[in-house]
């Protein structure tokens, strides 16, 4: 039973692709998409270099980098803005 839903998961993700390879536009956005988490990622590097001044720490994992990867500037603040109210 776990190899089918293995493989009923693989075969999704292999259409998924498939089906965002043949827009026209996925190019596009998935350099769009990359260039932001580049940018996120540097920025969050950015944020941890200077946590003597600021006093904000900012874990780079896939959830921080997916965060910043869909929002750009706007989810590093947000993420800022979590780490301040929660924690």
């Amino acid at each position: 039973m776990k190899w089918l839903a293995w493989g009923v998961l693989a075969l999704s993700a292999f259409g998924l692709l498939y089906q965002l390879a043949a827009n026209r536009k996925f190019g596009q956005v998935a350099a769009r998409f990359g260039l932001q988490l580049v940018f996120g990622a540097f920025l969050l590097y950015m944020l941890n270099v200077t946590s003597g001044y600021t006093g904000f720490t900012l874990p780079i994992n896939l959830v921080t980098l997916g965060t910043v990867g869909v929002l750009g500037l706007p989810g590093v603040a947000l993420l800022v803005g979590l780490d301040w109210i929660v924690l």
